[in-house]
């Protein structure tokens, strides 16, 4: 029903394209107006360009997980000379008096992480740090070498705050081995081979960067007890023997892993271990030596849990780095 007096509104495609046309144009005259308004209100050109910047930006609906390609010049240990490092370590240490554990480890997704994809190395690193935060009295620091930042976690299992310190690089930023070089020879996976051999590396550099003892743990390694307690004791360089087990006690048979049989508690684990320099430096000397060696030529095929083992059982590390020797209330 129509009322009298009303006319009714045009409705040809004409009058609506006309009226649509009206609509846009008042509001981009008030865009228009508002721009303005908020660019007199800045003042220098500088201002003026990242508010224009912040205008075209667009967020988006989900972030999105960063790679780092190996042309980025962000290196996983930044090159400083070595006498640089060892200042850096004196000064720090000589102001250091609270003996705090700090772990490091990789938690790389491309190259030679590809064994590991970004959701379950995310879920490892959370359950993996959860469970130094439950083993230690006091809070442990740990240091994440990664190429997917979006991994590290901000909340422990229990909801606690994590501390962490990410270092986002590539795998191949990672000082060259000999595992490197030797391609095939040692290992079908040259490239996990020197990723692991590069660990020795990682926790030199904090070392020499003043952090303090550094404990090295693998991404799907969980721990049950509060590691201080060995440094506390006055243990600098421990190690995890045992690998397969106490029941192989006295069978060299018992370990098939290294190029010699070595005794059962002489047969380390590559995944939780800490070393002070002096050791550290011990383990590079032994390396230089084995693969020089014209009986031998090529690197062990378990990299440093190898080299590890036959140091011990050469004599060359002494009994008293194993843990359970260090612990001996620890059940192994």
């Amino acid at each position: 029903r129509r009322h009298r007096g009303m006319r009714p509104a045009p409705t040809t495609p004409r009058h609506l394209k006309r009226r649509v046309k009206e609509s846009t144009v008042r509001c981009g005259v008030a865009l228009a107006v508002f721009c303005l308004v908020e660019l007199l209100q800045t003042r220098t050109a500088a201002q003026v360009h990242a508010k224009i910047s912040s205008w075209r930006r667009v967020p988006s609906k989900r972030p999105t997980p960063i790679a780092v390609s190996s042309s980025d010049a962000n290196p996983c240990i930044p090159r400083r000379s070595r006498a640089q490092r060892h200042a850096d370590a004196r000064a720090r240490l000589d102001g250091e008096h609270e003996l705090t554990v700090r772990f490091a480890t990789f938690a790389f997704t491309q190259n030679a992480g590809d064994r590991w994809g970004v959701d379950a190395t995310r879920r490892a690193l959370k359950l993996m740090y959860s469970s130094l935060v439950r083993a230690h009295a006091i809070t442990p620091t740990l240091h994440v070498y990664t190429d997917v930042p979006d991994v590290v976690p901000l909340e422990t299992t229990m909801g606690t705050r994590t501390d962490i310190v990410s270092r986002v690089c590539d795998a191949t930023s990672l000082p060259k081995n000999v595992y490197t070089r030797n391609g095939g020879k040692a290992t079908k996976n040259s490239k996990w081979a020197s990723l692991s051999r590069a660990k020795l590396d990682v926790v030199e550099d904090l070392m020499l960067h003043g952090v303090g003892p550094v404990v090295w743990i693998d991404l799907d390694t969980l721990v049950f007890v509060d590691l201080a307690r060995a440094f506390q004791r006055g243990a600098s360089t421990w190690l995890v023997g045992y690998q397969r087990g106490m029941q192989c006690n006295g069978l060299k048979s018992c370990v098939g892993s290294h190029f010699r049989s070595v005794r059962p508690e002489f047969d380390v684990l590559g995944d939780l271990w800490s070393l002070d320099l002096a050791a550290i430096e011990k383990v590079r000397d032994y390396e230089r030596r084995w693969v020089s060696s014209r009986w031998v030529r090529k690197p062990p095929k378990y990299d440093l849990q190898a080299y590890f083992s036959l140091m011990l059982e050469n004599g060359v590390l002494a009994e008293n780095v194993l843990l359970h020797n260090i612990l001996p209330d620890l059940n192994f």
